[in-house]
C-alpha cells in the first residue's frame, strides 16, 4: 500500500525463507539471533551500520530486491573463547554421531528443571513458537540422525517443521544456560556450539542435509543452521548466497 501510494519501503529480516515467499521490494538479511535485528545491545555504532545498509537499499535496483548484510556480530567472532561456564552439569557430546539422539534427549533432561526457573523468573519465554513440545521437538530433530522420519505436522512442509523445533529447542537451551545471571550472548553461543550435544548435532546435520537430495532441508541447512561465524571457526565453508526468486 505504501509502495503503491509512492513511499519506497525497506526492511530487516532475521528469516531469509519468509522474506523470500513475502517478496518485499526491500530488505536487509541480517545472520543474527531472533530479536536483535540491528545486533547486540549497547553497541550503537554497529546498530547504525545496520541501519544504513537497510536504508541504501533505497540507491539500488527496484524491487523485490534481498540483501545480504555481510558482517557478523563482533561478540560472535572469536568462537573459542572461554571464561563463562554454564551453571547446568552437562556431559560432554559424544564422539559417535550414533549416539548423539539419546545424548540430545538427556540434554533436554538436564536442562528442563533450569529452563523452567529461567522462565519463571523471567516471567516469559521464546519457547513455544513451533507446533510440538520440547520433548517432541528433541524427538523429532535426533530422528534426523537416523534416517528422514514422518513429518509429524503434515500441513507444513517438513524442513518448516525442523526448523521451527530447532529454533525452539535452540532457545530453550540458552534460556536455561541464563537461569543464572551474569552470561553474555557470546558466552551461551560459545557453549551451545562448543559443547552441547545440540550444537554437535546440528552441524552433523547440517552436512548430512547438504549431501542429501531433499531441497527444503538443503536449504535450511545451506542458509540458516549454523551461523556463518561458527562455520568459520571450524574452517567449513560458508554457504554462497542464494539468488533472490520472483513468486511464481
Amino acid at each position: 500500500m505504501l509502495e503503491g501510494s509512492g513511499i519506497p519501503t525497506t526492511q530487516i529480516s532475521l528469516v531469509r525463507e519468509h522474506t523470500e515467499a513475502i517478496s518485499p521490494p526491500r530488505a536487509l538479511w541480517v545472520d543474527f539471533p531472533l530479536g536483535r535485528p540491528f545486533g547486540l545491545p549497547g553497541d550503537a555504532p554497529f546498530q547504525r551500520r545496520v541501519l544504513r545498509a537497510a536504508l541504501d537499499l533505497f540507491d539500488g535496483a527496484d524491487g523485490p530486491l534481498l540483501e545480504d548484510y555481510d558482517r557478523d556480530l563482533p561478540d560472535q567472532a572469536d568462537i573459542d573463547a572461554t571464561g563463562w561456564a554454564c551453571p547446568v552439569g552437562l556431559a560432554p557430546p559424544p564422539a559417535s554421531e550414533v549416539d548423539l539422539a539419546a545424548a540430545l534427549a538427556r540434554e533436554l533432561r538436564a536442562l528442563l528443571p533450569w529452563y523452567e526457573l529461567s522462565r519463571e523468573r523471567r516471567g516469559r519465554t521464546t519457547v513455544g513458537a513451533g507446533a510440538l513440545d520440547p520433548e517432541s521437538a528433541v524427538a523429532f530433530v535426533g530422528s534426523f540422525l537416523g534416517g528422514r522420519p514422518d513429518n509429524p505436522v503434515p500441513e507444513l512442509p517438513i524442513e518448516e517443521v525442523f526448523k521451527q523445533c530447532v529454533e525452539d529447542i535452540k532457545s530453550l537451551y540458552c534460556e536455561a544456560a541464563t537461569a543464572r545471571p551474569g552470561a553474555a550472548a557470546r558466552d551461551v553461543g560459545r557453549w551451545l556450539w562448543n559443547e552441547t550435544a545440540l550444537g554437535r548435532s546440528l552441524l552433523a546435520l547440517r552436512r548430512q542435509f547438504l549431501e542429501g537430495t531433499h531441497a527444503g532441508l538443503k536449504s535450511v541447512a545451506e542458509h540458516s543452521l549454523v551461523p556463518r561465524a561458527v562455520l568459520e571457526a571450524r574452517g567449513l565453508p560458508r554457504s554462497s548466497r542464494p539468488d533472490w526468486h520472483m513468486p511464481q
